[in-house]
């Protein structure tokens, strides 16, 4: 997930909006369409339940008062179907840039050491707040302890993207050390010292293990990427998927259950895998 936020960050033009304009572009593109999605998820599964499949599912079944109920959760910021699950993420990423730009106005364009370290506070804040227990559920705020967390690697794309010079990356002498040392610490961070790191559970170990595996992760995947974009075939395909990510992050849980609704008709999966988000222990 760090890889992503920090993707975001990279790639995001906080000097070329105001946070007014930012706010409204970012609302409409990211937390409305969750709000959408959320709703249309919702609907979906009253459907189901009117015509007789909801319990393919679900063990329980959900009335118009209960989709009332959850569209309402989900108009304040909550979350309805498990079918939204990794909606999260889209949530997270608008907080994520309404914070960066409120510190880039307020402290990035002044000094960019301080931008860096309010990041990290931020970070340690959220990690105070996941041990502590401190969650806004169901509401505007819902997710605003682990979007602390998130968002110093989406500081870090912010960042990067102002001084780095991506070019640099072609580079085999920089590529390959790069690509050794991240390797080697991404083995100590998952196998001699484990560092969970599991943004939807709020499941998180050590922070500065958690920073450093996560920044690990980071610089491996851009190494990869860099490789991998040598390759004219696999640079557009990944180009075509990636400008198709927002609707595959909202629809795959739904294409799981499809998928497995078909392997259940032909009796490859017992009826159990459906109630699942993502199937497991399958007998094959």
């Amino acid at each position: 997930m760090a890889a992503f936020f920090f993707i975001s960050g990279c790639t995001a033009s906080m000097q070329k909006s105001n946070f007014t304009r930012l706010l409204v572009k970012k609302f409409i593109s990211l937390k409305f369409v969750a709000i959408v999605a959320n709703i249309g998820f919702a609907i979906l599964i009253l459907l189901m339940n009117l015509v007789g499949y909801g319990h393919l599912w679900y063990k329980t079944s959900a009335g118009f008062l209960d989709t009332i109920k959850s569209i309402y959760n989900i108009c304040l910021g909550g979350f309805g179907y498990d079918l939204a699950g990794a909606l999260w993420f889209i949530v997270a990423l608008f907080w994520m840039f309404v914070i960066s730009k409120i510190l880039y106005d307020l402290i990035y364009k002044r000094n960019r050491i301080f931008y860096a370290l309010a990041s990290i506070v931020l970070y340690l804040i959220g990690y105070y707040m996941v041990k502590r227990g401190i969650i806004f559920s169901n509401t505007t705020f819902d997710l605003i302890d682990i979007v602390f967390i998130g968002h110093v690697f989406f500081a870090g794309g912010v960042c990067i993207k102002g001084l780095f010079d991506y070019e640099k990356f072609n580079r085999t002498a920089f590529m390959l050390p790069a690509f050794l040392i991240t390797a080697a610490l991404l083995y100590v961070f998952g196998y001699l010292i484990p560092s969970q790191v599991d943004y939807p559970s709020r499941s998180f170990s050590n922070p500065l293990y958690g920073f450093i595996a996560a920044s690990s992760g980071i610089v491996f995947m851009v190494c990869i990427s860099k490789l991998l974009a040598k390759s004219r075939l696999i640079k557009k395909t990944f180009i075509y998927i990636g400008m198709r990510t927002l609707a595959i992050a909202i629809f795959h849980f739904l294409g799981f259950r499809i998928m497995f609704t078909v392997l259940f008709a032909l009796r490859l999966v017992p009826r159990s895998q459906l109630y699942l988000l993502v199937p497991d222990n399958l007998p094959y």
